[in-house]
């Protein structure tokens, strides 16, 4: 993992030094309002421990392996947006960070001329591999890549990242003025996070450690040369297992209630969500 403290701390969005504790563990910069967790409380070790085969078999999910059509059906609603803005003789070499198990680059292998993937959990890069991906294992920013990318894609990714500024740094360099860059994240400026506070489902440290809103989104992109070219909120379809899990084994740690939902075999339906609180910006490289 890169190492991410530094002295003073400084917010990643505008620069400013001076922060406030929003909530316990979650401090907010003075400055722009950008909400992020108190990075003091975990280590790089801590961190290097999330995304092991148990995150995504038990722990985050249930079972990520057995959802693949249902999150491959979401990334095709994603790329409808994107389709508008692609140039397929300019846009043809794909780079996701954070692609797990590679579902979204086997969604699109016919689609582009490469698609490389990266990501830290191991377990989830050999899978990948072993699908024929090209996936590497490692922080971006510390890996060896060509600058050859058209389109970097960061699905679901941002708000996982220890240093999101130092990703975004290296993609910059990675890629040249006509690319096209994707972010999904949730929206804390969106009106179900403002509503439920610091009871937001998506607020979750230390899994996802920062929480932008679109203005601060809009501006950390904008400080790393891309100028954002569509944004929205961006459903998905989601799998009533992996609500269940979350809600009653994750959340309440009641899995006899979790077993009982099984038991009714709703669980098994997938149907498309928009809770108008996760922001799907586009971005294109313009220096």
């Amino acid at each position: 993992m890169t190492d991410t403290k530094t002295e003073p701390l400084t917010c990643m969005v505008c620069g400013h030094t001076e922060f406030r504790e929003r909530w316990p563990g979650l401090i907010a910069c003075k400055e722009c309002d950008f909400l992020t967790t108190d990075m003091s409380r975990y280590s790089d070790e801590d961190f290097s421990k999330l995304y092991g085969h148990d995150y995504f078999h038990g722990d985050e999910y249930h079972d990520y392996i057995a959802e693949k059509p249902i999150t491959q059906r979401s990334f095709r609603l994603r790329m409808r947006k994107l389709e508008p803005l692609l140039d397929p003789n300019r846009h043809r070499k794909v780079l996701e960070v954070g692609c797990a198990y590679g579902f979204f680059l086997d969604a699109i292998r016919d689609r582009f001329e490469s698609a490389t993937g990266v990501d830290v959990s191991e377990a989830a890069v050999e899978y990948a591999r072993e699908q024929g991906l090209d996936a590497r294992l490692g922080d971006l920013p510390a890996l060896a890549l060509d600058p050859a990318y058209d389109l970097a894609c960061m699905w679901d990714t941002i708000e996982h990242l220890p240093n999101p500024d130092a990703h975004l740094a290296r993609i910059a360099e990675l890629t040249k003025p006509g690319a096209l860059l994707t972010i999904t994240t949730g929206d804390i400026g969106s009106p179900l996070a403002r509503l439920r506070g610091r009871s937001w489902r998506l607020i979750h440290p230390p899994t996802h450690l920062h929480y932008f809103s679109e203005e601060t989104l809009t501006k950390l992109v904008e400080k790393h040369g891309f100028r954002v070219r569509h944004s929205s909120y961006c459903g998905g379809f989601r799998s009533l297992e992996f609500a269940a899990n979350f809600i009653f084994n994750i959340r309440w740690k009641r899995p006899a209630l979790y077993h009982a939902a099984q038991k009714t075999g709703l669980l098994k339906f997938a149907p498309y969500v928009n809770m108008f609180d996760i922001r799907y910006i586009i971005a294109e490289k313009i220096r």
